[in-house]
């Protein structure tokens, strides 16, 4: 017969594997309403995020090239998988704000960077990215079909064509929108904290952030 102390509370355990032997073994959860310990996953106080580019199937006659699909990923899973946040469309029937999951980036065929832009909380993540990103306007229709001149062409705002030499507007398309909108809305909302003066503001967030998830539990 021994004795096994488990939790501070001390318990007998007689098993008995042959003769002149004993097995200590552990009570299964006797007496105690402890769970299993949260998951990495849970445990992350804050996400990575990073701007992405991925190359493009055609390239825009009518902007400089080259051209990339910028996106917005955060990186939520411990094998680097996450999730994007991006423009889906074109400019000929207009953008809209999308996310999905995805892998690695860098072990997709299309992958040409992957820049660092801060952190997230993952307690609000992915409601308050969200609420920011839906809340910008999407690029909207800027070309269109010219009977004229049977090609499509950039369009004004009010949907009539540029004469040959006029001053045109500048079209803008997922790289504007997300550099020039998305993640200066994000930092402006302190949902993105970035680096500044050598010190990582993120550091100080996660401090923040588990101060707070403490209060909550």
């Amino acid at each position: 017969m021994l004795i096994y102390r488990y939790n501070s509370v001390c318990f007998l355990s007689p098993v008995i594997t042959a003769p002149g032997e004993a097995l200590l073994v552990p009570p299964t959860n006797y007496g105690s309403t402890r769970t299993l310990p949260p998951s990495p996953h849970a445990m992350r106080m804050a996400f990575n995020v990073y701007r992405v580019q991925f190359t493009m199937a055609m390239q825009d006659p009518d902007m400089p090239s080259p051209r990339y699909h910028n996106v917005i990923f955060v990186e939520t899973e411990a094998d680097g998988s996450g999730a994007v946040h991006h423009l889906t469309g074109d400019i000929t029937s207009g953008m809209v704000y999308a996310t999905r999951r995805e892998g690695r980036p860098e072990e997709s065929e299309i992958f040409v960077r992957k820049e660092f832009i801060g952190k997230v909380a993952s307690a609000t993540y992915p409601e308050k990215i969200n609420t920011v990103l839906e809340a910008l306007p999407p690029p909207p229709k800027q070309k269109k079909f010219n009977i004229k001149t049977m090609r499509t062409e950039q369009m004004k705002p009010d949907g009539s064509f540029y004469e040959p030499g006029e001053k045109r507007l500048r079209m803008v398309k997922c790289t504007e929108w997300t550099m020039e909108q998305a993640i200066p809305a994000l930092y402006a909302s302190s949902v993105l904290q970035k680096e500044a003066d050598g010190i990582l503001d993120s550091d100080i967030f996660d401090r923040k952030i588990g101060m707070q998830e403490r209060m909550y539990r």
